[in-house]
């Protein structure tokens, strides 16, 4: 039997030791469902074999490898069977925003992946998983409690391979509080300089024909509706997360202390009262989190329509071998034309095509250097380096100039010989001997 089979049947008996009611199951196991499956081939010792350990290794040294990259992303790419690997992308994440996450596999042999997210802490950064992917699942969301740089990975089961889509994307946590209004209303960030200096804006403004409905962002309890001198008609609603949501300059209040109201709910409507009066009508909207002040809103509010660019490059190259077709081309560490430069590739250097973003390619050099290149500027190494076409005919000129007509003629046609044997000479002669 040969080894790779020997080595699937075994990967085989550990996912049916894993079946309910099996003692492997029974056991202690880690909560992540990629913990779990880790542990399952140590157990099974599938770890001191050479696939075992290359997609152990896999899984952990791209944390340190992740790519740098800016949401919202698409990738499409390709895991091989037969090499054990795994992707990463590494990213900011701002409290506030909702990280949503989507793969989609195609295979002719469907394939299970692992999806984990990780967050880098202390220093040096040290990645802590926060969340994972049900098992079996290809979807991911999370909400961080601070600002972070994170790291996504995503592997394959051992063995199972096949082409995959990413689709990395935020969205705000709360519903805007304007009603029928957007981002592109915000007129006044979070800590721009107020009273010539003196003070920090201590939430955003945004900017409504006056008695446009001020709705609630977030499910929470009114705790004040009130009116003071820098808000003017003022209300509090005290949310989840330890939170309170501050609406100021209403125009008139819709609610009354005590009310439990819900994301999208009327409260008010939009004025200029209070310190606002003499500018256009707008919604002052701050949060406040207890222990640590105000905090900005923008991220849990702001509806961007940024959505994930579409991957134009060809994908029907993914898995296969292709060669660089200019001059000098830059591999860079991320799929960008201002990303840092990993190296450079002097035409017809040879990468294999493992992903592609937008109209680039994550490309891996023979070396196991891994970057990107422009789509634009690899070819097939099928087609050839180079092509010339020969003058004929004047190759054929010189040639019997230097060789003779003899090997150009046809027997048939080639002028008889005088001194061959059996001829007659010039001048009545008589034969050669």
């Amino acid at each position: 039997m040969r080894p790779r089979l020997t080595f699937a049947l075994a990967v085989g008996a550990v996912l049916a030791g894993c079946a309910p009611g099996s003692p492997l199951r029974e056991a202690v196991r880690p909560s992540a469902p990629y913990e779990r499956y880790a542990e399952s081939l140590r157990d099974a010792g599938l770890d001191e074999t050479a696939l075992g350990r290359d997609w152990l290794a896999a899984g952990g040294g791209v944390l340190a490898n992740a790519t740098l990259v800016d949401l919202p992303l698409r990738e499409t790419g390709y895991f091989s069977p037969d090499d054990p690997s795994a992707r990463a992308w590494r990213f900011s994440l701002a409290q506030g925003r909702r990280l949503v996450i989507d793969v989609e596999t195609i295979a002719a042999d469907p394939f299970r992946v692992y999806l984990d997210l990780f967050e880098l802490r202390d220093d040096p950064p040290e990645p802590q998983l926060v969340a994972s992917a049900d098992e079996g699942s290809l979807h991911l969301a999370f909400e961080p409690d601070r600002n972070g740089t994170f790291v996504i990975r995503l592997q394959p089961e051992l063995l199972r391979g096949g082409r995959f889509t990413i689709t990395q994307n935020t969205t705000a946590t709360f519903t805007f509080p304007l009603e029928g209004r957007e981002g592109r209303s915000i007129a006044s960030s979070f800590g721009a300089p107020r009273d010539a200096g003196g003070r920090e804006h201590q939430g955003i403004d945004i900017f409504a024909p006056r008695g446009t409905r001020v709705v609630a962002a977030a499910e929470g309890w009114v705790s004040s509706a009130s009116t003071n001198i820098l808000g003017g008609n003022v209300v509090w609603v005290r949310a989840s997360r330890g939170q309170s949501h501050y609406y100021a300059h209403l125009d008139e209040q819709l609610v009354d202390a005590g009310a439990h109201v819900r994301a999208g709910d009327p409260i008010g409507t939009v004025g200029n009262t209070g310190n606002a009066r003499g500018t256009a009508p707008h919604l002052h909207f701050g949060i406040y989190r207890r222990g640590s002040g105000a905090i900005d809103p923008f991220p849990f509010v702001f509806t961007g329509t940024a959505r994930p660019a579409p991957v134009t490059a060809d994908t029907e190259a993914l898995g296969s071998w292709r060669r660089v077709s200019t001059g000098i081309v830059r591999l860079r560490a991320a799929p960008a034309p201002t990303a840092p430069i990993v190296r450079d590739l002097p035409q017809h250097t040879v990468v294999r095509i493992e992903g592609a973003v937008q109209d680039w390619y994550r490309v891996q050099l023979p070396d196991g250097m891994v970057g990107f290149v422009s789509g634009r500027l690899t070819e097939s190494t099928g087609q050839p380096v180079r092509t010339a076409r020969a003058r004929a005919v004047q190759l054929l000129d010189s040639a019997r100039s230097r060789l003779g007509t003899d090997i150009w003629t046809p027997r048939e046609q080639r002028p008889r010989n005088p001194y061959r044997t059996g001829h007659k000479l010039a001048g009545g002669g008589q034969t050669c001997a």
